[in-house]
Formats: C-alpha cells, structure tokens, sequence
C-alpha cells in the first residue's frame, strides 16, 4: 500500500518545527531554507517525518500555578525569525548581548519590566525585509550605532541621568529594506 501525500496541515505543522529549530539555533539558515523547500516536495508522510527525525522532541509546558508569581526568566543570547512573527515579553533577564535576526518577519520585545545587569548590555540587530519594535525601561542611558539601507534604524529612548546611570543599552547593527524601532517611556527622549 502506497501511503497518501501528506496534507497541508501536515507541510505546515513541519515548516513550524523547523521554524522553531532555526529560532532555537539547531539548524542554520542554510539548513532551515533547505529542509523547507524539501517539506514542498515531500511526496509521502514518512519523507516529512525524516526532516525532522533529527531534531529533538517538542516539549509541552505544564501549565503555570496562578498562586506563585511568575519568576524572572532568562532570555536566550539569539532571537531568530524567519517568515514568521515572535513576540515576548514580561519579567525576563536580558544577557549582556542579545542578537535579533529577522527576515521577511516581524519581532516585538517588549523589555519595560525586563532586568538590565549594570554596565554596557549590547542588542545588535539584522533585519531584512522585516519589522523589529523593541519597547525600553525607563533609567537607562542608550547608544545608538544602527544603520539603515533603503529601511529605518531608529532609537526613542531616555539618556538617563549623566552620572547617574549605572546601566548602558548599546543598540548596534543593520536594517535592510527593514524597519528597526527602539522606544522608551513617554518622555524619555
């Protein structure tokens, strides 16, 4: 018995995991984009399931005890999105670098009641073809060294207060075809 070609629901729920893969650091982009067009040509379910054989097993979250309050988690040093959108938020830890990369996607971060360690903390950004907004605290003193070709690289952000600012936020990288937008609190800057 010949097995059926696999459905769209099945193509779809594979680019996820590769997505989520690539987002993870797992595969390169390379790999990501080569599996991707391998998951259209699939012609049975098993040769999707090889594409993703090698990777490890989704893991579901237990749900969350609304009685404990949600405890600062750490922000992993890479957020990656490719065709897609990610969004976060809430009480996170930001490592001292953070990399965004997107292309043809959207990234919201939204930092306001994220942790900053003292000293120079750096996002560098490349974005291409895609959106990046990534909302600040108040209190911290921002460096912006981005650039834009054919896009905008933009940072709205408090300077602090000289001297008194222990906490450095120093935003580097490119925006190409691309919208990249650091904004703090209404009237910081």
């Amino acid at each position: 018995m010949i097995d059926p070609s696999p459905s769209t629901t099945e193509r779809e729920a594979i680019i996820a995991r590769l997505t989520a893969a690539f987002a993870e650091d797992r595969i390169s982009l390379e790999e990501f984009e080569r599996r991707a067009e391998e998951v259209y040509r699939a012609a049975t379910p098993m040769a999707l399931t090889r594409l993703t054989s090698d990777l490890p097993a989704e893991i579901t979250p237990a749900p969350a005890d609304a009685s404990v309050p949600a405890a600062r988690s750490q922000m992993p040093p890479r957020i990656s999105s490719v065709l897609g959108s990610v969004e976060r938020g809430g009480r996170l830890s930001v490592p001292r670098r953070l990399e965004i990369r997107a292309v043809l996607a959207n990234v919201e971060l939204d930092l306001r009641e994220a942790i900053f360690e003292s000293g120079v903390t750096e996002i560098a950004v490349r974005a291409a073809f895609a959106n990046v907004e990534v909302l600040l605290p108040a209190g911290l003193t921002v460096e912006h060294h981005g650039d834009a070709l054919l896009g905008s690289f933009v940072a709205h952000a408090g300077a602090g207060l000289p001297g008194f600012t222990a906490r450095t936020l120093r935003i580097t990288g490119r925006a190409l075809l691309s919208s990249v937008i650091f904004t703090g609190p209404k009237g910081d800057g």
